[in-house]
């Protein structure tokens, strides 16, 4: 992309097939959680549940930032893992997101109805039933291991880490690329953590599903990462709007032709390792 510095993927494996990434947590000291989640937003889409190297590979790269106790959690097309650095008393648990290649996370997508929540107000039926697939045992993990508690994923994955983290206080919830997952009265049950929201520039996903009873968190307050992947928050709505506008024309140019790319930036901006880039980016220019 032009005068762009931060690494971009427009292709339709970083979109479809992220579990293909390798090459994890370059920054190893002073991890910042926002960082830690973006990476095991990504890591979460190894086959843990299927693959041996790529289970072995997940457990590999976390163990190289501290975190060496590591549970998986697979039940009905739900998946997650919970890791847990004792250096650190920190546990930080990662949904997965949507895959192309299971038919139930379409399923689940499009179950929209709006169903009553326990903890108060009204979310996605479709969300809510994948989380109730592997609450049970994911909160008995977490029983087992208090202390910080991390909350992330991406996409279908970043509904999940919403809706748990609504069941149980995490010091901190950090979502990319998420729907919105609830109504007003659901998004009033998410107080006394931080909130981070990611969205990428144009990614589409985070339009999803329409605001007709559904509330993002943060609803005002994004973490906008540009067109150039420069994270920026508290972008106006105006700023946010020219800017996707600008990055929509630009994608088309010099990204829409090209074999193997999304077709476009709604979609390309939505691969988790888009996200991954901005954040790796924003840790190495902090640390200059």
């Amino acid at each position: 992309m032009p005068n762009r510095t931060v690494p971009y993927d427009p292709t339709r494996d970083a979109l479809y097939r992220p579990h293909l990434t390798h090459d994890f947590f370059p920054v190893k000291e002073g991890l910042p959680d926002d960082l830690l989640c973006a990476e095991c937003s990504l890591l979460v889409y190894k086959h843990f549940e299927s693959v041996p190297d790529e289970e072995q590979e997940a457990r590999s790269a976390l163990q190289s930032v501290g975190f060496d106790e590591v549970a998986w959690f697979n039940q009905g097309g739900s998946q997650a893992f919970a890791a847990w650095s004792p250096r650190s008393q920190t546990a930080v648990v990662a949904f997965r997101g949507t895959e192309e290649d299971d038919p139930t996370d379409m399923a689940h997508n499009l179950n929209t109805l709006p169903t009553p929540w326990a903890a108060g107000g009204r979310v996605h039926e479709g969300f809510k039933k994948y989380l109730d697939l592997i609450w049970s045992d994911l909160d008995s993990w977490l029983q087992a291991h208090p202390g910080r508690l991390l909350f992330t994923g991406h996409s279908l994955g970043a509904a999940l880490g919403t809706l748990a983290a609504s069941l149980r206080k995490p010091v901190k919830l950090v979502t990319f690329g998420s729907p919105r997952v609830g109504d007003s009265g659901f998004v009033n049950t998410l107080s006394g953590f931080d909130i981070s929201r990611y969205v990428d520039c144009c990614d589409v996903v985070t339009r999803l599903p329409p605001p007709i009873g559904f509330v993002h968190v943060n609803q005002e307050a994004p973490v906008y990462i540009d067109q150039l992947g420069e994270i920026k928050p508290g972008a106006t709505k105006d700023v946010i709007r020219q800017d996707r506008g600008t990055a929509r024309e630009e994608y088309i140019l010099h990204e829409t032709w090209k074999w193997g790319n999304a077709a476009v930036r709604d979609l390309a901006d939505h691969a988790p390792i888009n996200y991954v880039y901005a954040l790796r980016h924003q840790a190495a220019s902090t640390a200059r």
